[in-house]
């Protein structure tokens, strides 16, 4: 609710500045044929984004500029280094770009911060979204929903959930329960723009925004003959109900289970995780944290089991036919004070329930040690529920679209 009276506050100045001045500059300055590509926390260069962003670059001829926008100075050098067209926001000549930007590409709704909602008002905006998930988002959310006159006025004004021209999901079931989530004009099935590395001979020109330490040592130990497990948990904004998994899963027991077995775990927290619900992990020598604003899709082209709760990476995975166990040991609590769902939990979700840390270590032990995997038919059926297309195209139909703009 403060978050909200803030925004109330500064409602005046927005009105203002915003739709007074920037959104009518918008209308008057002439485009070009110009695309940007704009990032949701604006300190990462991953996921849909990244993958469509260097197809279309690397691999395309279409007459359009094409930039990436950042406001971080790490990301900003990353993409110098390796000769990327990028723009830094803010910055005077990168306001003037964005004002005369044909078209956005975007991954997400808080692209809108920071005023480039007014300046990009009359861009074609093209939504990416980052995962074919099982979460409620969007309009969708129950706090959007609950929300009184006077706080959907003010989300409006600032522009919380703009109109979209393309919205791309990922399967007609998807369009289904998912669209209702946007505002939008047109809406095309596709597959995810992430999901393209899959099935890709050579991905060295992918390996830009990565942990490069950590993927180099899971190669190396994979040649080694050791298994390769990544954790992805989700983000939880309830300090206590994250700090639940303190005391659920083992750290030191997980990592003597790896060493017995020849295992090695990969933590890749949520970006926007904070540091505290991070494990100390120094001295244990079969477990390592990735960076959590780096790109893991490289990562799981050599990792063999993923564990999750939440998020939509799992749907991701199971393209490569590989287990999935899940670990939502805050279930309820969860669902009750951090986000509802789409689907049924226990349905959706193709692998192994596990909600104590002796669960965990038996489902991988099972899974890993004893190559007992009873959930490849699952897999398959919920594939074919988030995807109606997988065949490493995805970018290119997005590319081919984007030209007729």
């Amino acid at each position: 609710m403060k978050k909200y009276l803030v925004q109330l506050f500064l409602l005046p100045f927005r009105l203002l500045i915003g739709w007074m001045i920037l959104v009518p500059l918008s209308y008057i300055i002439p485009k070009k044929n110009r695309i940007v590509f704009i990032t949701r926390f604006s300190n990462n260069f991953d996921g849909n984004l990244k993958y469509l962003f260097l197809y279309m670059l690397n691999e395309t001829d279409i007459d359009y500029e094409i930039f990436f926008l950042t406001e971080s100075k790490k990301i900003k050098k990353e993409l110098s280094s390796n000769k990327l067209p990028f723009l830094f926001y803010p910055g005077l000549s990168t306001i003037i770009k964005l004002y005369r930007t044909k078209i956005i590409i975007v991954d997400g709704n808080e692209w809108i911060q920071k005023f480039k909602y007014y300046i990009l008002f009359t861009a074609k905006k093209i939504q990416l979204w980052h995962g074919s998930g099982i979460k409620h988002v969007g309009l969708q959310n129950p706090d959007v929903k609950k929300r009184k006159y006077i706080i959907t006025l003010a989300s409006k004004i600032i522009g919380h959930h703009p109109l979209y021209d393309l919205l791309i999901l990922s399967s007609t079931t998807q369009k289904k329960h998912r669209a209702q989530a946007f505002r939008y004009k047109d809406i095309m099935i596709n597959g995810q723009p992430r999901n393209d590395i899959f099935f890709k001979k050579n991905i060295e020109q992918y390996l830009i925004g990565i942990d490069r330490c950590v993927l180099d040592k899971c190669i190396t130990l994979k040649q080694r003959g050791f298994k390769i497990v990544v954790y992805c948990p989700t983000h939880r904004d309830d300090y206590h109900t994250f700090m639940q998994l303190k005391d659920t899963l083992n750290i030191q027991q997980l990592n003597d289970f790896a060493a017995k077995y020849n295992i090695f775990v990969v933590f890749k927290y949520h970006q926007k995780t904070p540091v505290e619900h991070h494990y100390d992990i120094q001295g244990l020598s079969n477990i390592i944290e990735y960076g959590k604003d780096s790109d893991v899709y490289p990562l799981l082209l050599y990792s063999d089991l993923l564990i999750t709760d939440y998020s939509s990476i799992y749907t991701d995975f199971i393209i490569q036919n590989k287990p999935v166990v899940f670990f939502p040991f805050d279930y309820d609590a969860y669902l009750k004070n951090e986000r509802t769902l789409q689907f049924d939990y226990k349905t959706i979700t193709p692998g192994p329930k596990c909600y104590t840390y002796k669960e965990l270590e038996n489902e991988l032990k099972k899974i890993l040690v004893d190559n007992i995997d009873e959930y490849e038919g699952d897999r398959k059926k919920i594939i074919s529920i988030f995807f109606d297309i997988i065949d490493g195209n995805s970018c290119n139909r997005i590319a081919e679209y984007v030209c007729k703009f």
